[in-house]
C-alpha cells in the first residue's frame, strides 16, 4: 500500500516534466440526477469520467473539447419494477474554460454538446425471465453545462459542474419535460497534463 501511495505521490508530482501547457485534463466526478424528471426519480449515479482537450487560446480563454461517459443505475429503494436497467450517458462538448485575473485558482466554464443515452434493461428476478426479455433501448439530446474548477494545486482541481439536457422525444415517449428535461450535478476531482 505504502508502494502504490509513493508511485501516485510521484506521478502526480513529475506529470508538469512531460507537459508544457496543461492541454489534457481528466475527471473523476459524482453524478447527481435531480429535479422532477424520470432519472431523477428512478437512477442512482455511480461515476462520471470525463477527458478534455484544449486546443485554443484567445487572451483568459481556452476553448476546447471534451468527452464524458457516466453510469447510472436503478437501484433507488421506492422502485417496483421488473427489469434492472442501468444507463450510460455519452456526452461529447465543445467548452470554454475562462482564467479570471487576480483569481487564478478559478476557471468557470461553459460547454455545449449532444447527450446519447442508452438504456439497458434485464428482467430482475429469475421468475419472471421467461415472460420478461432484456431491452436496450436510446434516447439523446442537446446538452448546454456550466461549472468552476478550483485548482487545489498546480496539476489537481475540484469540480462542480451542471448539466441540462433536452432529450429528443421518439419512439413513442410523452413530450413532456417530466421525460425530456434532465438536470445533472458532477462533483469531483481533476488532473490536468
Amino acid at each position: 500500500m505504502k508502494r502504490v501511495l509513493l508511485i501516485i505521490i510521484f506521478f502526480i508530482s513529475t506529470i508538469n516534466l512531460f507537459s508544457q501547457e496543461d492541454k489534457l485534463s481528466l475527471e473523476l466526478s459524482y453524478p447527481l440526477a435531480f429535479g422532477n424528471n424520470f432519472i431523477a426519480d428512478n437512477y442512482n449515479g455511480y461515476v462520471d469520467l470525463g477527458l478534455k482537450y484544449r486546443t485554443y487560446q484567445l487572451n483568459l480563454i481556452k476553448f476546447g473539447a471534451g468527452i464524458n461517459g457516466s453510469f447510472y443505475s436503478n437501484t433507488k429503494s421506492s422502485i417496483n419494477q421488473d427489469y434492472n436497467v442501468s444507463i450510460y450517458n455519452i456526452q461529447p462538448k465543445l467548452f470554454a474554460e475562462f482564467s479570471l485575473p487576480g483569481l487564478e485558482r478559478f476557471h468557470p466554464q461553459f460547454g455545449l454538446g449532444y447527450t446519447f443515452t442508452l438504456f439497458n434493461g434485464k428482467p430482475r428476478n429469475e421468475i419472471n425471465t421467461n415472460q420478461l426479455i432484456s431491452f436496450f433501448d436510446t434516447q439523446s439530446g442537446f446538452n448546454f453545462n456550466a461549472g468552476i474548477a478550483i485548482d487545489l494545486i498546480k496539476n489537481i482541481f475540484l469540480q462542480v459542474q451542471y448539466d441540462f439536457v433536452k432529450f429528443d422525444t421518439k419512439n413513442g415517449t410523452l413530450f413532456t419535460p417530466y421525460n425530456t428535461n434532465i438536470n445533472l450535478l458532477k462533483f469531483g476531482l481533476g488532473l490536468r497534463f
